[in-house]
């Protein structure tokens, strides 16, 4: 294979050179089928997929799939793309690409749901670092699992290609082993629920702040243009070498597991989440379903920190996922660990996120998603507050009492309160003459919190502003 793409690479650049009308730029060099194109890959199942390569201008390219023959002529740069045709979830097929002189057989090819797991080091974290390893290593042998591994680069400008070779593996214990923990784990449970073939990309890089992983065209990116730092910070660096050569690769959506490096600034983090969301989905050209993990508890356990930028940030993935449909927000706020930024307990975060994906995504019954704040009231002296996705009603651990809820007078003067269980609500009573501007929950860094649904899932951290109008 490498013999056949020195070739081509000749071709091209002779074409280059005798081209009239044409310049350097103008011609793009590569394989005749890109890298995401290679044995046991998954195509998405249920829609159309673009495939694509480079080849001579204006070269006729003949695609063979599913039994049916497709034909394309490379445009004037070189780059060809075919659209092929929906199929159900099933496989092996075989991939046949040809141009005038060079043919490609791509083989043990599976139709199923292919996710792009992206984000900074809690979502690159290893298999191999992660709780349990060494049973799940050894028992990880799975052919209608998938794994594809982009490797860390920063660009300046968007790539077409990638700067490493990565290529497509069968789960096994030796392709599992440094593949991402939460990733490997979600599309476990995801294949065995689905009963189907299941791709997962990891495109990942730890320290990261989500301006790097914009485009261009995000609003966050463009304000950071002048921010200069660490390469690895500059805005668009890691969309440009990471993202854009996956691009406009078939899949059903992201997980995104980010947000640690930006607690540092965590205001704006929201709409800088929010643009990352649209501009993905207009460069991958799908209404693409999203994932997002909320930071986990982190730091000295406390009641309530009245200005966490931890819990600021929390704040802001939660409206960012509130804002955006085909938006989830996969709570791990019992997940984390005091003292270790990379808690090692993975599998329960991809289990967590396949169970949201199964709800929201692929439309199982049953309680898959966390409390989530509804509406409140005021009626005397007591606050009630409402919640959606309670199952069967709101309860805590050991039947404890519920802890974890603020009143502040202001933004930053809170005190600890009591509250009451009452089926899907929760009741605030508050003092004799108390008027409160804001009822918090969760609101730290590592906070203490024990409010869960009837399927055992947390609540996560929200803020309510009581000056607004009551809901």
């Amino acid at each position: 294979m490498a013999a056949v793409y020195f070739i081509k690479r000749i071709t091209l650049l002779a074409v280059v050179l005798l081209c009239i009308g044409c310049t350097k730029e103008e011609v793009e060099s590569g394989p005749l089928t890109h890298p995401m194109y290679s044995n046991q890959m998954v195509l998405q199942q249920g829609q159309t997929n673009i495939i694509w390569g480079w080849a001579t201008p204006r070269e006729k390219i003949t695609v063979g799939f599913a039994n049916v023959n497709y034909t394309t002529r490379a445009a004037k740069n070189g780059r060809w793309k075919l659209t092929l045709p929906a199929l159900k979830a099933g496989g092996p097929y075989t991939l046949d690409v040809s141009s005038n002189d060079i043919e490609v057989s791509l083989n043990n090819i599976l139709i199923g749901e292919v996710w792009l797991c992206a984000g900074q080091s809690n979502m690159f974290w290893p298999l191999s670092r992660s709780s349990g390893a060494n049973k799940d290593i050894a028992e990880s042998d799975n052919k209608a699992l998938r794994l594809f591994k982009v490797r860390r680069t920063y660009a300046e400008q968007p790539l077409h290609l990638f700067d490493k070779p990565s290529r497509w593996y069968a789960a096994s214990p030796d392709s599992v082993r440094d593949f991402s923990a939460a990733c490997y784990h979600f599309g476990k449970q995801l294949q065995e629920t689905l009963d189907m073939p299941i791709g997962l990309i990891q495109a990942a890089s730890g320290g990261t702040v989500i301006t790097s992983w914009a485009p261009i065209q995000s609003r966050a990116a463009r304000a950071e243009m002048n921010w200069r730092t660490e390469p690895r910070n500059q805005p668009t660096v890691l969309f440009n070498g990471m993202i854009s050569p996956i691009t406009p690769y078939g899949m059903r959506g992201v997980v995104f597991y980010q947000g640690e490096s930006d607690t540092r600034k965590p205001d704006g983090y929201g709409l800088a989440l929010t643009d990352l969301i649209r501009s993905w989905r207009e460069m991958f050209r799908q209404n693409l379903e999203f994932q997002i993990v909320q930071l986990a508890n982190y730091g000295e356990p406390s009641s309530v920190t009245a200005n966490s930028r931890w819990a600021r940030l929390r704040e802001e993935q939660r409206k960012a996922a509130d804002d955006e449909l085909n938006t989830q927000l996969v709570v791990t706020i019992d997940l984390g660990e005091g003292n270790n930024i990379h808690p090692s307990d993975k599998r329960s975060v991809g289990k967590r996120i396949a169970l949201s994906a199964l709800g929201s995504t692929y439309g199982r019954e049953g309680v898959f998603l966390s409390p989530t704040y509804r509406a409140h009231v005021t009626i005397g002296n007591t606050i009630r507050i409402d919640f959606d996705n309670t199952g069967t009603g709101l309860s805590t651990r050991n039947e404890d009492a519920v802890i974890g809820f603020a009143v502040c007078a202001t933004e930053r003067r809170c005190r600890p309160v009591k509250a009451k269980i009452n089926g899907a609500s929760v009741e605030i009573t508050l003092r004799k003459g108390e008027s409160p501007a804001w009822i918090r929950y969760g609101w730290a860094g590592n906070p203490n919190v024990n409010l869960y649904n009837s399927a055992g899932l947390p609540t996560g951290p929200f803020q309510i502003n009581l000056n607004q109008q009551e809901q």
